[in-house]
């Protein structure tokens, strides 16, 4: 049983490794970080545990949370939507959810968009899910799940929808995209059609935005393509791709949002 629980933890760090190893060849000529390699080591290695997570998550929490999940929620009052990326579950938001009831936040839900269909059909579906709510929502979306979370709002009525918080979201694409295997993968291409009507609908709302990105995400390469230029820009030094799931700080932040969003 150990040596299966080495090979993993290896196999993971390989996984990182590669990661970060084929995203830095793809954008050999920006300039080079400004944190010393023993940092950079640190950042690897918390990204490597942040990885780990990630996997046992999605191997011994998610089969039970899909079963006994419920997304109560009070219609008369703000409601947090988080939103997961592509090859993630509502189970890795977990962590996140509980955080923000512990702060009083408790209006919470961790919606679930993936099935069949692409983006168009998995934003209908998300806004159709909450057109009944009354009481306002802010989206918190992760990685695909910020353009989910945009599209959907767009399809909601103007002023239903106070704020989007998106972290790691690829509004300019991704190069990590060549590697795609998944169609909704290979859209997010830098310069494809898709991304261009994307912002023609982020371009058209007047919600506001505050967008979490960082240089040192391995899948969202470069890590300024998830900035916007009508946002409030955060950049988080150090932190991974899976980072944005577990980190204490991230929480903190989206926290204090939702808060002066919220009001006295």
């Amino acid at each position: 049983m150990l040596l299966w629980v080495e090979a993993a933890l290896l196999l993971t760090l390989a996984e990182a490794l590669a990661t970060y190893a084929v995203a830095a060849a793809m954008t050999c000529d920006a300039p080079p970080p400004k944190a010393n390699a023993g940092r950079r080591l640190f950042w690897l290695l918390r990204e490597w545990i942040y990885e780990t997570l990630f996997i046992a998550t999605a191997l011994f929490v998610w089969p039970f949370d899909t079963l006994l999940r419920k997304n109560r929620r009070d219609a008369a009052r703000l409601l947090v939507v988080i939103v997961h990326g592509l090859f993630c579950s509502p189970a890795h938001w977990l962590l996140l959810a509980y955080r923000l009831r512990r702060a009083g936040i408790a209006n919470v839900i961790r919606a679930k968009y993936i099935g069949a269909g692409g983006l168009e059909e998995w934003s209908a579906r998300l806004a159709e899910g909450l057109r009944d709510h009354k009481g306002g929502i802010i989206f918190v979306g992760h990685s695909f799940g910020g353009l989910a979370a945009a599209h959907a709002t767009a399809q909601l009525p103007r002023g239903a929808v106070k704020k989007i918080i998106t972290l790691g979201t690829p509004f300019e694409g991704t190069v990590m995209s060549y590697f795609g295997i998944a169609p909704a993968g290979r859209r997010l291409i830098p310069g494809t059609g898709y991304l261009r009507s994307t912002r023609e609908v982020i371009a058209a709302l007047d919600t506001p935005f505050t967008c979490f990105w960082s240089r040192f995400d391995q899948l969202v390469v470069p890590g300024e393509s998830a900035r916007l230029a009508k946002a409030d820009n955060i950049e988080m030094e150090g932190l991974g791709h899976t980072g944005y799931l577990f980190s204490r700080d991230v929480a903190e932040r989206i926290i204090a949002q939702v808060k002066a969003e919220s009001g006295p």
